[in-house]
Formats: structure tokens, C-alpha cells, sequence
């Protein structure tokens, strides 16, 4: 699964950060995690490996790997195809219908020939 990326804006100090408690705030440090400023205006917290993943990155790193080739047909969707309802209907009751319009013939020749 791909990673949150975070554009960091600033590395805040941990006493302006003022929607947490103290306590919340001593377990944060204790475990290492930083408030940073992030481009959307959230604080996040944050540790060392993190920050570094996040502010060293370049954009298009994964570029640089290159990409293993896919069969493009094994991950092709397939759409579903919504059908029209005559056809549906023609393809479900062809059998009656021929009978229908066989009948049909039949009656108009007996009645314009025989008559």
C-alpha cells in the first residue's frame, strides 16, 4: 500500500502545541515524536525517521526504480456491459416469436389465397 506523504512546513516546539494535555505532551516526547506544521495546517507528531522520509523524498523517487512490466491484459477490468432490454427480450423469446410470425404468414395466405 502506498504511504501518507506529509509536506512539512516547520518542526513547532512542543510547548506551543496547545491542543493536547501535559500529560499527552510528555508521552509524545518520551517517545521520541515531534510536533511538526504540516502544508494542510494540522500538527502532527512526528519522530526522526519521519521527518527525514518526509522533508529528504523527492517527488518523482519512484522514477528512478524501474517499473517491472505487466501482462496489461491480466489487469484489465472488464466492464459490465449493460444490454438493451428488446435485445434481451429477442434473444430469450426468438423461438415464440419465429412460431408467431409463421403462424402469421400462414393465416395471411390461407386468407388471401383461398378467399
Amino acid at each position: 500500500m502506498r504511504k501518507k506523504k506529509h509536506d512539512i512546513v516547520q518542526v513547532l516546539d512542543p510547548e506551543d502545541v496547545t491542543d493536547l494535555t501535559d500529560a499527552q505532551k510528555e508521552l509524545y516526547i518520551s517517545l521520541g515524536y515531534q510536533p511538526c506544521l504540516l502544508s494542510s495546517g494540522k500538527i502532527k507528531w512526528l519522530n526522526q525517521g519521519q521527518q527525514v522520509s518526509t522533508l529528504v523524498r523527492p517527488q518523482g523517487w519512484s522514477r528512478l526504480i524501474p517499473k517491472k512490466k505487466t501482462n496489461i491484459t491480466s489487469y484489465k477490468r472488464r466492464r459490465r456491459r449493460y444490454s438493451n432490454p428488446v435485445r434481451v427480450f429477442l434473444k430469450e423469446n426468438w423461438v415464440f416469436l419465429v412460431l408467431l410470425v409463421l403462424i402469421g404468414l400462414a393465416i395471411y395466405f390461407t386468407l388471401t389465397y383461398l378467399a
